[in-house]
C-alpha cells in the first residue's frame, strides 16, 4: 500500500513538472516574428486591445526595440535607444494577408466603392470548419507586407482571369493552394498585389496573389526541347563531314555551313534553357535573348543565300555567285542591323506593346502579342517569299532547259528537300501564330512547327551525309587518307631498314 502510494505520488510530481515545463515552452513560444506582431494597449482590466480587436493576455510578450535616431539631425552622430514594447502575434487572432506592398491598400482607399470594386477586393476563403465564406482582402485581414524577392527566385503571377490553370484557393489560416497543380503555399511563400493591365484590349485591374513557385515542364516543350539537344550533334556532325573530311570547294556547301552553325547555336540555347529548366539573372537572360534572335535573324538570311546560290548556279544568270565574300557581307550585316532595330525598339521610349519583349525575365522576343509581327515572324514571310520565289523559278528552269546538267539537278533536288522541310516548319509556325492571335490561344497548334524545327538536325544529316553519293565520297577520302598514312610508314621502315644494312 505504501508503495502504491509513493508509486502515485511520484508519478503525480513527474505529471506536474512535465505539465509546468510545457506551459513554459509553450509560453516562451508565444513570441513570432516582428513584422507578424503589433503594439498592443493595456486596459484597466487587464486585457489587451489592438485596433478594437480584444487580445488574450497569453498571447502578449514583452519585446525589446533598438531604435537608433540621428541626434541634432548629424548623420555621423547616431545613437540607439532601448525600449520595452507589449506585443502580441495578431495572426493568432485575426486571419493574416501577405500583400506584396503597400499599393493593395493605398489602390483600395482610392478606388470608388463600387460594386465592381468589392466584388474584386472580395474573395472566397476556406475556414477551419472547411467552409466557404466570402472575406474582404481589406477590411477582414490584418496585412503584412512580404517582398517575395528576398526569399525565392522565380516568382509566378496567378491569374485566373487570363489562365485556367492559375485558380487559387485561399485559406483562413494562412495557406494559398494552387489548385492545378495541388501545391500549397505558406504565409512565406505568397503575397497578394494590385495590378492594373490591359488583356484583350480591355483595361482592367486585379487583386490576385503572387507565388514562389515555377511551373513544371510542358510535355510539348520537353519534347521539343530535348529534340533540339538531339539534333545538335547531328548539325555537328554535318559540318564536320563538310568542313574536315570533304573540304569542300562548292559554294553552295560552304554556305551551309554557316547556315548550320546557327542553327547549332541557336538550338543549344533554347535546348539548354527548356530542359534544364534554368533561371538566368537579368544580364544573362538579355544577353542570351539578343544572341539566340541574331542566330535566327543568320539561319533565315543564310536559307535565301542557298537558295539565291542555286539560282545563280542552275540559271547561270549571275557568273559572280562564286564571290564567297558578298555572301558573308550580307549574311553577317543584314542580322546585324536586325538586332540594332530590335535593340533600338526596346530601349527607345514607345508604348511597350510595340517593343519586341527581351527584358530582364523574358529571354527572347514576345511571340504572344503582335509586335512578334515585326520583329520575328515578319523576317519569317519576307524569307518564306523570297525562297518560294526562287524555288518556283528554278524549278521551272530545270524542267524546261536542256542545258541543266545532273549535277545541277541533283544538288537542286537535294536543296528542293531542304526547302521544303523549312518552308513547312516556317509556315506552320506563321499559321499557328495568327490561329493563337485572331481564333484561340487555347489549342497548342504551335506544337507541329516546333516538331518540325527540333528535328532538323537528324533529317538535315539524312539528307546532306548519308546520301549514297557523299558516304561514297566519304569513304574514297578515308581510305585514301589511310592508304597514304600506309604508304608514308611503309616509307618509314624501308628508310629505316637501309640505314640499319649500311652501318653494318
Amino acid at each position: 500500500m505504501i508503495q502504491t502510494t509513493l508509486t502515485v505520488g511520484l508519478l503525480l510530481i513527474l505529471f506536474l513538472l512535465i505539465l509546468k515545463n510545457v506551459n513554459c515552452q509553450h509560453n516562451n513560444n508565444i513570441q513570432c516574428r516582428f513584422n507578424y506582431s503589433v503594439v498592443v494597449t493595456a486596459n484597466e482590466n487587464g486585457s489587451y486591445v489592438y485596433e478594437n480587436i480584444e487580445i488574450p493576455s497569453n498571447l502578449v510578450y514583452k519585446a525589446t526595440v533598438v531604435a537608433i535616431y540621428d541626434k541634432n539631425n548629424i548623420s555621423a552622430t547616431n545613437e540607439s535607444t532601448t525600449t520595452i514594447e507589449q506585443r502580441a502575434c495578431i495572426c493568432n487572432v485575426v486571419p493574416c494577408l501577405p500583400i506584396c506592398s503597400w499599393n493593395l491598400y493605398d489602390a483600395y482607399d482610392r478606388l470608388p466603392k463600387t460594386e465592381d470594386v468589392e466584388a474584386t477586393f472580395t474573395k472566397n476563403v476556406i475556414t477551419s470548419e472547411n467552409k466557404s465564406v466570402q472575406m474582404h482582402l481589406v477590411k477582414n485581414f490584418h496585412a503584412i507586407e512580404k517582398n517575395l524577392s528576398t526569399v525565392c527566385t522565380y516568382i509566378s503571377n496567378l491569374r485566373p482571369d487570363v489562365d485556367r490553370n492559375s485558380d487559387w484557393t485561399l485559406f483562413e489560416d494562412g495557406r494559398l493552394r494552387l489548385d492545378y497543380y495541388d501545391v500549397i503555399f505558406n504565409y512565406k511563400e505568397f503575397c497578394f498585389d494590385f495590378t492594373y493591365e490591359k488583356y484583350d484590349d480591355i483595361y482592367g485591374f486585379f487583386v490576385d496573389p503572387q507565388v514562389c513557385f515555377k511551373p513544371p515542364l510542358k510535355w510539348h516543350e520537353a519534347l521539343t526541347g530535348y529534340a533540339m539537344l538531339v539534333s545538335v550533334p547531328f548539325f555537328l556532325l554535318t559540318i564536320f563531314c563538310y568542313g574536315c573530311i570533304l573540304k569542300t570547294t562548292n559554294v553552295y556547301q560552304k554556305c551551309l555551313i554557316p547556315y548550320l552553325s546557327f542553327l547549332s547555336i541557336s538550338y543549344s540555347l533554347l535546348g539548354i534553357l527548356r530542359v534544364g529548366n534554368i533561371e538566368l539573372e537579368p544580364i544573362p537572360c538579355i544577353t542570351v535573348g539578343y544572341v539566340n534572335t541574331f542566330c535566327v535573324m543568320s539561319y533565315l538570311v543564310w536559307n535565301c543565300i542557298l537558295c539565291f546560290e542555286i539560282w545563280c548556279s542552275c540559271t547561270s544568270v549571275i557568273r559572280t555567285s562564286s564571290y564567297l565574300l558578298w555572301y558573308f557581307i550580307v549574311g553577317t550585316l543584314v542580322p546585324l542591323l536586325m538586332i540594332g532595330l530590335i535593340y533600338k525598339a526596346q530601349t527607345i521610349d514607345i508604348p511597350e506593346d510595340y517593343k519586341p519583349g527581351i527584358s530582364e525575365s523574358q529571354c527572347s522576343i514576345l511571340t504572344s502579342r503582335w509586335s512578334a509581327l515585326i520583329y520575328y515572324y515578319g523576317p519569317c514571310i519576307v524569307a518564306t517569299i523570297f525562297s518560294v520565289i526562287l524555288f518556283c523559278k528554278i524549278w521551272g528552269y530545270i524542267n524546261t532547259s536542256t542545258k541543266a546538267s545532273k549535277n545541277e539537278r541533283q544538288m537542286f533536288l537535294l536543296s528542293v528537300r531542304l526547302f521544303q522541310l523549312m518552308c513547312a516548319s516556317w509556315t506552320c509556325d506563321i499559321l499557328s501564330y495568327f490561329f493563337s492571335m485572331l481564333i484561340s490561344k487555347d489549342i497548342p497548334l504551335f506544337v507541329i512547327p516546333d516538331s518540325l524545327n527540333a528535328t532538323q538536325g537528324i533529317v538535315i544529316f539524312y539528307l546532306y551525309v548519308c546520301q549514297r553519293r557523299v558516304s561514297d565520297n566519304i569513304k574514297r577520302r578515308y581510305s585514301r587518307r589511310q592508304s597514304h598514312q600506309v604508304s608514308r610508314e611503309m616509307e618509314t621502315l624501308t628508310s629505316t631498314s637501309n640505314s640499319r644494312r649500311r652501318s653494318m
